[in-house]
């Protein structure tokens, strides 16, 4: 599944950027998580 290859890949930079970017972006992928599906 190529969606938790890319949510670890997603979380090592997440872990990389300081402590207060990294978790306002992570809330952020959260809330979009629980929006129903969106074609692109």
């Amino acid at each position: 599944m190529p969606e938790i290859n890319w949510t670890k890949r997603a979380l090592k930079q997440l872990y990389g950027l300081p402590q207060k970017e990294g978790n306002a972006i992570e809330d952020a992928v959260e809330a979009l998580a629980k929006w129903p599906d969106i074609p692109i």
